[in-house]
């Protein structure tokens, strides 16, 4: 039996209804070409496998995934990368000793995992016909370049205004 924390439970509730929020309340970023929007609800989903572990990560990636508009895509995609990131978080960022020197690991590693999140793993799922189609925006390299990097600011921000809940000072992961 699994039995979770009230830490555990608070943080999926609190990660989960946020990514869940911002994808039915429709807050995100224009792109380009007009049209493309970046969504804020999956940064949501991987903080939550940072902060709070793969289950954590899992259910606050289902919350996202349900409000999708593409929810054949995102129900698998979301909780996917709820739990990528809980274990390369835990086991690749916080592996480096020295704190100052982890943002040099974690900053392109959240670049290249938004990149992948955005492009690859969504035609991916378009090949093996659980998404319908593969986005249009996905050839949309400005779009892309600009999510990563808001995510980038977005992870960063909130592990210095909350390092102890990344257990970042440590350098071992609070869960």
């Amino acid at each position: 039996m699994v039995k979770f924390t009230s830490r555990e439970v608070g943080m999926a509730a609190a990660f989960g209804g946020a990514a869940f929020a911002f994808r039915v309340l429709g807050l995100g970023l224009p792109g380009y070409p007009p049209g493309a929007f970046m969504d804020l609800g999956s940064m949501m989903v991987d903080l939550a496998g940072m902060a709070g572990g793969p289950i954590v990560g899992l259910i606050a990636g289902l919350g996202r995934g349900m409000a999708s508009g593409l929810p054949m895509n995102d129900i698998f995609l979301c909780p996917f990368m709820g739990v990528l990131w809980a274990f390369v978080y835990k086991y690749v960022v916080l592996a480096v000793k020295n704190p100052s020197r982890r943002w040099f690991v974690l900053v392109p590693l959240v670049m290249l995992l938004r990149f992948a999140q955005e492009t690859e793993f969504t035609y991916f799922l378009s090949l093996i016909q659980i998404a319908p189609f593969i986005p249009g925006w996905i050839g949309s390299i400005p779009t892309v370049i600009i999510y990563m990097i808001a995510e980038a600011i977005v992870v960063v921000g909130a592990i210095r205004a909350v390092p102890a809940v990344f257990g970042w000072k440590e350098g071992k992961a609070s869960w």
